[in-house]
């Protein structure tokens, strides 16, 4: 149940993006990957793995000997996301404010002050970069009623070849059934 909320909530990240992608700008640090992963590399460049979850064109691992802190903020997951047997994303999540706020005072001095969008009134989310430019983009948000972190670096050329991916799939099915 726990694997199928997350997925969901990758999802609607994804969408977010779709919908919001345009407004953001570059950022400095930016990644071309996540802990020696280079986006595009393929999941055999990751030692030590276990699948956590199959989906279509996309694969979620993770690393039982994964070091589960990022930026000294304690994390209770740490996905490698490959689509179409690509690195696409590293997806962290954790839970509590003060991880949160060590997660985000981490993130900001790495990156950078994030664009803030004020999409809900119990979330805090920020963003940097796009995935019409540059190498990666990152989402970071707090929900404040749950208490969930999730941190996403993505690659931006990925994103956009899963996005087209995604357009043609739609509209290839839209033609079929009705």
């Amino acid at each position: 149940m726990r694997r199928q909320k997350l997925a969901a909530g990758i999802l609607l990240l994804t969408l977010l993006f779709l919908t919001t992608a345009g407004n953001s700008y570059a950022f400095k640090n930016e990644p071309d990957g996540f802990r020696g992963v280079q986006w595009g590399d393929s999941p055999s460049v990751l030692e030590n793995k276990q699948q956590w979850l199959a989906d279509g064109n996309t694969n979620y691992f993770i690393k039982p000997d994964d070091e589960m802190q990022v930026g000294g903020a304690t994390v209770s997951l740490i996905l490698y996301e490959f689509w179409k047997d690509k690195f696409a994303s590293a997806i962290i999540h954790t839970k509590g404010r003060t991880h949160w706020n060590t997660l985000k005072a981490a993130v900001f001095e790495r990156f950078g002050a994030g664009k803030k969008k004020n999409t809900y009134t119990y979330k805090e989310e920020y963003r940097w970069g796009s995935p019409w430019q540059g190498k990666s983009f990152i989402h970071l948000e707090y929900d404040s009623t749950t208490q969930e972190v999730l941190f996403f670096i993505t690659s931006a050329k990925i994103w956009v070849e899963r996005a087209e991916h995604e357009k043609q799939t739609a509209k290839e099915n839209a033609a079929k059934g009705f």
